[in-house]
C-alpha cells in the first residue's frame, strides 16, 4: 500500500508539473488510480509504461469518462516520454545507489537553460530517488545536504501533493530514521517565494527551520540581518557578531542556549576541490 501510495503521489505531481498546476479532473484521479494498479506487482514502474497504458484504456475499460480521461492523460504523459523531455525521465535511473559510498552527490549543473518543467522534474526524481533509496533496508546513519532549499521548497508546494508538509513531518522523526537533514538557504527572504509573509506556506517553512536544532549562519548583507534575527531568534549581540564575520567565520546555534563562533578552516586539499574564486578572477 505504501508503494502504492508513493506511485499515485508522483504520478499526480509529474501530471501537475506537466500541465503548469492545472487542476485533474476526478475522473483522471481515478485513471491513474486504474493504471497504477494493473501494475501493482511490478517491481519498477517507468513513465513509458504509463503512457502505453493509458493509451490502450480503450481495450481495458468501457467507462466513457475513464477513458476520455486516459486519452487527455497520455497526451500529457508523452511530453515525457516522446515530446521535449524525451530521454530524460522516461527509464530507470542509470545510476546506482551505493550504501557503502562515503558520499554521493546529485549534480543538476547540466540543467542550466533547461525548461522549469524539467529542472521541476528532476527534483522531483532525485528527491524520490534519494527517499526512496535511504530507507528500508538501506536505513542507516546518513546526513542529506539539500542545496538550494528554498527552491526545493517551492518545488515541493507547486508539485501539489502536499510535499513541504512532508517535508516538515520527515524532520520530525529523522532521528529514528538516523537521518539528519541540512537545508542550505543564501538568505532567509528566499522563503518569500512560497508566499506572503504570515502565510500557511511560509509558516510551515519557517516550522521546519524552528525544527533544526542547530543553524549555522556566515556574514549577511546589511539589509538581511533585522529578518534573520527576527526568525532565527538572535539578540542584538548574535545580530553585531554575524554583521562582522569575515569569509569562513560562521556562528553556530546549538541547541536553545549555546552559540560558538567557528572559523572554517580548509587543507590544500578540500582548497584545491571547492576554491571558486579561481574562476571569478578569471572573468
Amino acid at each position: 500500500e505504501d508503494v502504492l501510495q508513493f506511485r499515485r503521489s508522483t504520478l499526480k505531481t509529474i501530471v501537475a508539473q506537466l500541465r503548469n498546476m492545472a487542476a485533474m479532473t476526478p475522473f483522471e484521479h481515478t485513471t491513474i488510480d486504474l493504471v497504477l494498479m494493473h501494475f501493482v506487482d511490478a517491481e519498477s514502474v517507468i513513465l513509458p509504461m504509463i503512457y502505453d497504458r493509458l493509451r490502450d484504456v480503450d481495450r481495458w475499460s468501457d467507462d466513457p469518462d475513464v477513458r476520455t480521461a486516459g486519452r487527455v492523460l497520455a497526451h500529457t504523459v508523452r511530453r515525457a516520454v516522446e515530446g521535449e523531455l524525451q530521454g530524460l525521465f522516461d527509464g530507470e535511473s542509470t545510476v546506482s545507489f551505493d550504501p557503502d559510498a562515503p558520499m554521493m552527490v546529485v549534480d543538476t549543473s547540466a540543467l542550466n537553460g533547461a525548461s522549469p518543467e524539467a529542472k521541476a522534474l528532476v527534483r522531483l526524481a532525485t528527491s524520490n530517488w534519494i527517499k526512496r533509496a535511504t530507507t528500508g533496508s538501506h536505513r542507516v546513519r546518513r546526513v542529506i545536504i539539500h542545496e538550494e532549499a528554498a527552491v526545493e521548497m517551492l518545488n515541493d508546494v507547486t508539485g501539489g501533493s502536499g510535499g513541504l508538509a512532508e517535508k516538515v513531518s520527515d524532520e520530525k522523526v529523522a532521528r529514528h530514521k538516523n537521518v539528519s537533514h541540512w537545508y542550505l538557504l543564501h538568505r532567509i527572504a528566499d522563503l518569500d517565494a512560497l508566499g506572503d509573509q504570515g502565510s500557511a506556506l511560509q509558516a510551515q517553512a519557517l516550522g521546519l527551520l524552528a525544527d533544526c536544532d542547530t543553524r549555522v549562519s556566515y556574514a549577511q548583507q546589511e539589509g538581511q540581518l533585522a529578518r534573520s534575527k527576527k526568525e532565527l531568534g538572535w539578540n542584538d549581540t548574535i545580530t553585531r557578531m554575524v554583521r562582522r564575520l569575515e569569509k569562513g567565520e560562521a556562528i553556530w546555534q546549538i541547541g536553545p542556549d549555546r552559540i560558538v563562533k567557528v572559523r572554517n578552516m580548509m587543507t590544500a586539499a578540500m582548497e584545491a576541490e571547492f576554491k571558486t574564486d579561481q574562476g571569478v578572477e578569471r572573468a
